[in-house]
């Protein structure tokens, strides 16, 4: 059964890694239709209010187990899923905010390189800043994984451009971001906590947005299919 469950996990974190990957042509001709923020915020907001059916259907399978639950631990959980999610939305708003930017300053193929390198960046974080031991494996697997992904996505030499120094700091920001998940979602509702996280990237967005921009309902439409 625990077999059965990892296994179950591997596959859907491989699923999560190909629509992260495909995402960026969207992200890169979206700009052709609008700026920056109003891409963010208006993707994270979509992305937040589909979770709410998903949120009632889970909230309605498990409502015995959730009634039984000692109420320290439910407020527990409920307190890191907002915290979390609150957490999660500002480092996922700067990443992806830096990300969203440099796609319109580099290829898809370099972005996906360097944005990729957070693989490496989350041990060595977890090692300066929480003090987590990494396993020798996981190092050779970060050797492994960033060699595949050097030969997959750079096919005419490596230069440094400006897409390309905000993509690495959005490689940054999503290293705190996974450290963040990291630290709240072992006591958190996990879909709940991505919601607001999501909600919580979204609103930093459209603030951003009125702020540097000038969104018009008509370009954000005809952005949809990105």
């Amino acid at each position: 059964m625990e077999q059965k469950k990892s296994m179950g996990s591997s596959l859907m974190m491989m699923l999560t890694a190909f629509i992260f990957g495909i995402a960026f042509v969207a992200q890169s001709d979206g700009m052709n239709y609008v700026g920056g923020f109003t891409f963010v915020g208006c993707r994270y907001l979509l992305a937040g209010t589909v979770l709410l059916p998903v949120i009632a259907a889970f909230r309605k399978r498990d409502q015995s187990a959730w009634e039984a639950m000692d109420p320290g631990k439910r407020a527990r959980c409920n307190r890191n899923s907002l915290v979390g999610g609150i957490c999660c939305g500002i480092c996922l708003f700067i990443g992806t905010s830096l990300q969203q930017f440099g796609v319109a300053y580099t290829t898809v193929a370099k972005a996906g390189f360097i944005t990729s390198l957070y693989i490496v960046m989350v041990p060595l974080a977890g090692l300066l800043f929480l003090h987590k031991r990494v396993a020798r494996n996981v190092w050779v697997g970060v050797a492994l994984a960033l060699a595949g992904m050097y030969l997959l996505c750079i096919k005419e030499g490596f230069s440094v451009e400006t897409g390309d120094v905000l993509v690495l700091l959005c490689a940054v920001g999503f290293t705190f971001h996974i450290l963040t998940i990291d630290h709240f979602a072992p006591e958190a509702d996990g879909i709940l906590m991505s919601s607001i996280q999501f909600y919580t990237t979204g609103v930093l967005g459209c603030i951003a947005m009125f702020l540097v921009e000038e969104p018009h309902w008509d370009a954000i439409l005809a952005a949809r299919v990105s």
